[in-house]
């Protein structure tokens, strides 16, 4: 058994905080390159991929410890009933099933130790427990980092790295490609993926809904950018909701509009637009659009958008509002929860109401 996806990312956030550190967010690259892997396997599933590659160093929820982690991490899962994740924390460290190459500290008790030798001599490694191995030999806290650079990180770190458990991993990046016909880093997006930094308290977004609060504050006006390459649109996986937005932010008091779209998309992006490069798109100022931040204050959203087309693929880096950038084709858009205020955009912009986007306001696709 296995916990939902949703679940599954509650149970990290909620490790994250009895043991802040990089681990929780190296745990969503490293989700992160399962999911996409799977899906370009075909044969696997995507879903599961990403919740084991989210728990797999779940162990850490309990202190900063070395071995220890793995069994932590069994123990725990096993408590729960998530008898799945608990294989993966138990064999993401172990190539070859043999305690001796693991790197690092072992600092388990014998009861703990003998749990972990029993575990590996009895488990069947299978091809998700190989896809965690080879997605944490490559998920930095912030990245996708080149296999053999987060290897040699782990070298000069611990003073060794064993040779048989480098080609291993090296051979299992051959052989993931091999199945997927692709370069692994273009299937991860290892030039564009990226983790932001913090995690916020979450905000509530509303478009057309009854239920929506009264705004109490007065109207927030705020630009935002569509960000297109080859016929993909860049969206933030934001930090304070959990869901996909299009790049923009709060228009400052002494800024125009178009100031406001560079700046937010440089600050969010790491892009550098130039002037002529962005054009305005649509004024949005339906008054359903509404937004309810955490500290209780309410805002009426008015939005306006501008396009811009980039000729080459831009060196992404998140700001500390976003947990993720990506481009997404238009049928991608279909399949991923977007804040509800950035639904009358992004269906104008898919140009047809054919493709359904998801909301967090209801069981099922709307508009």
């Amino acid at each position: 058994m296995m916990p939902t996806r949703e679940e599954a990312e509650a149970l990290l956030r909620e490790a994250e905080k009895c043991n802040p550190g990089p681990w929780g967010n190296h745990s969503r690259v490293a989700a992160h390159c399962a999911e996409r892997i799977a899906q370009e396997c075909g044969d696997m599933d995507a879903d599961k991929a990403y919740i084991l590659g989210l728990l797999h160093d779940i162990g850490r929820k309990f202190g900063v410890r070395h071995l220890g982690h793995v069994s932590d991490g069994y123990s725990y899962m096993m408590s729960l009933g998530y008898d799945e994740a608990a294989k993966i924390c138990l064999t993401h460290s172990f190539q070859s099933k043999v305690l001796t190459e693991y790197i690092g500290k072992f600092d388990t008790t014998e009861e703990e130790l003998k749990m972990i030798q029993d575990g590996l001599e009895t488990v069947a490694l299978d091809e998700y427990d190989r896809l965690i191995q080879l997605c944490d030999s490559m998920a930095g806290a912030e990245g996708v980092l080149d296999m053999e650079e987060r290897m040699g990180d782990v070298k000069r770190r611990y003073g060794a790295y064993p040779q048989d458990k480098w080609d291993f991993n090296l051979g299992l990046k051959r052989s993931f490609e091999e199945k997927m016909g692709r370069d692994i880093y273009d299937v991860v997006e290892k030039d564009t993926f990226c983790i932001g930094a913090d995690v916020k308290k979450q905000a509530e977004f509303f478009y057309q809904n009854a239920n929506a609060p009264v705004p109490n504050r007065p109207n927030l006006v705020g630009v935002t950018v569509l960000i297109e390459f080859k016929n993909k649109l860049l969206l933030e996986h934001r930090a304070d909701s959990e869901r996909w937005a299009v790049i923009g932010g709060s228009l400052r008091a002494d800024e125009s509009f178009l100031d406001c779209a560079l700046r937010e998309t440089m600050e969010e992006t790491g892009i550098a637009l130039a002037r002529d490069m962005v054009g305005p798109y649509k004024l949005y100022d339906d008054p359903s659009i509404i937004i309810s931040y955490p500290d209780g204050n309410v805002f009426r959203s008015i939005m306006m958008v501008y396009r811009t087309k980039l000729q080459e693929l831009p060196k992404l880096s998140c700001s500390k509002e976003s947990r993720e950038l990506r481009f997404f084709t238009k049928e991608e858009l279909s399949d991923i929860p977007i804040v509800e205020t950035h639904i009358p955009i992004l269906q104008d912009y898919l140009e047809s109401n054919v493709i359904h986007l998801s909301c967090s306001q209801c069981q099922e696709r709307c508009f």
